[in-house]
């Protein structure tokens, strides 16, 4: 035990009890969009603005696209989208999307693939916080034993 009470240890503990939660949140928020989206959406069809190489992940291509509501233009984003589906928006230059009525800015393509990107999030998340926990734990043991947090 007492090899782990390092200020490091400290500092990655501190670390993964912020980062976790805050992953965490950010994953309910975006299940909680995409269940109101899923919900009451309305559906239409935007303009596909572009059609990009996504450099900062794995995730392929994203879709830019724009929308207008009541004399309002909308834009929205994603990356989550098929082959097959990124072609037809490349070819047609349109995309069905899903919005809130209550709040067009919140939309979504009507067939992205996010279940398993949240997954991945929630799963995340989750054991980044149990990590950091279990260290919180194990340097609270040693500060119960010896009298400090760290040797």
């Amino acid at each position: 035990m007492s090899s782990l009470a390092t200020i490091p240890t400290a500092l990655v503990t501190l670390i993964l009890c912020i980062v976790g939660p805050v992953l965490l949140s950010m994953s309910v928020r975006n299940e909680l969009r995409a269940r109101a989206l899923a919900d009451h959406g309305a559906i239409m069809n935007a303009d596909v603005t572009r059609v990009t190489i996504d450099r900062d992940t794995d995730a392929g291509e994203r879709v830019a696209y724009s929308f207008v509501i009541d004399g309002a233009t909308y834009d929205g984003a994603n990356r989550h989208l098929g082959h097959g589906d990124l072609v037809l928006a490349r070819t047609l230059g349109r995309i069905e999307v899903r919005y809130l009525p209550e709040d067009p800015s919140v939309s979504a393509p009507t067939r992205a693939l996010t279940e398993r990107t949240q997954l991945v999030a929630f799963f995340l998340s989750g054991t980044l916080t149990m990590a950091g926990l279990a260290l919180l734990g194990s340097l609270a043991m040693h500060r119960r034993k010896a009298g400090r947090w760290w040797r």
